[in-house]
């Protein structure tokens, strides 16, 4: 069984006689918080966090690009455009989670600085 349900708005001089009581008129905006669709929305830019954070936003293909610094630490550019930062608990790390990875992680651009 199928059942469909639907308010319309009447409005008075309504002509739209193959839809009674349809307002042509009315629009409606949606707003989408982008952030909230990936893991980890309470992060802010900018925000260091754990080598298990990390992984995890590997895994769910949030990371869109790592940038790597001299000094072990990792900038990683989110598909939403947060960027978070980790020091690398080991050598290479962030390349070993993303081979690691697998498909999800193919397209993701790393780069040294």
């Amino acid at each position: 069984m199928f059942l469909s349900a639907c308010t319309l708005a009447e409005t008075p001089g309504d002509q739209n006689t193959a839809y009674p009581g349809a307002n042509e008129g009315v629009q409606q905006t949606v707003e989408v918080d982008l952030s909230s669709s990936l893991p980890y929305p309470e992060y802010q830019d900018g925000d260091a966090v754990s080598a298990g954070v990390v992984i995890n936003l590997l895994n769910n293909g949030a990371v869109v690009k790592a940038t790597l610094k001299s000094n072990d630490e990792v900038i990683i550019f989110l598909s939403d455009g947060r960027s978070l930062t980790i020091v690398q608990p080991f050598d290479n790390a962030i390349r070993q989670w993303i081979e690691e990875c697998g498909d999800t992680c193919k397209a993701i651009e790393v780069v040294e600085e």
